[in-house]
Order: C-alpha cells, then sequence, then structure tokens
C-alpha cells in the first residue's frame, strides 16, 4: 500500500508540473509595442493550439484507461508488483520520450505513457 501510494503521488505530482503555466509557457504580451513578458515552454516552442495542447493532457487520462484494462488482464498471469515494475518502467520512458520529442505526434504518444 505504501508503495503503491508513493508511486501514484509521483504521478499526479508529474500531471501537476505538466499542467503548469511554467511549463506550458506562454505568448509574448505586448503592451504599447513592446514585450513584456515571454515564457518559454511546451506551447511555444512545438507552436501548439490550445486545442493541441489539451489533447496532450487528454492522452494521459486515454492511457491510463487502456493500460489499466491491459494491466488487470496481465494481472492473471503475471505477479502484481512485476507489473508494477513495468508499469514504472513504462512511466519513465514515456516521461524521456516527452522529454526529447522533437514533435506533437510524438509527444502525444508518449503523454499515453505516463
Amino acid at each position: 500500500l505504501v508503495l503503491f501510494c508513493a508511486i501514484m503521488l509521483l504521478t499526479w505530482g508529474d500531471q501537476g508540473a505538466f499542467a503548469s503555466n511554467r511549463v506550458k509557457g506562454s505568448w509574448p504580451e505586448v503592451e504599447n509595442g513592446q514585450e513584456i513578458e515571454f515564457v518559454s515552454g511546451i506551447m511555444t516552442d512545438l507552436d501548439l493550439s490550445s486545442f493541441e495542447d489539451g489533447v496532450l493532457g487528454a492522452m494521459y487520462t486515454v492511457g491510463l484507461i487502456a493500460m489499466s484494462l491491459v494491466f488487470a488482464v496481465l494481472s492473471d498471469y503475471i505477479n502484481e508488483f512485476k507489473l508494477v515494475g513495468v508499469g514504472m518502467a513504462l512511466w519513465a520512458l514515456g516521461c524521456l520520450i516527452v522529454a526529447i520529442a522533437p514533435n506533437y505526434g510524438v509527444m502525444a504518444f508518449a503523454r499515453t505513457l505516463v
């Protein structure tokens, strides 16, 4: 139970970090012809619309639902603690791919692993 709680804390911490404005970035605000604030992030670096940014956040839920079904079936045949290890490995791989994603498609796929 403690291991499960720690894993869930890590996962939700990751989701909170992904949702933060500092990670997403912001478009420059212009006042009197001068840029007053610009924060580089996922939206600005990959030139994403608000819809595409929302899809990235939703891909986590899609992956969670799909993998819950897969892992539920696998738990009948494989030790649950081994499955937790496999799940954590997929999460780490997903985080790595998100960090180095060169484009939107790769990042959207990787978000399903996170």
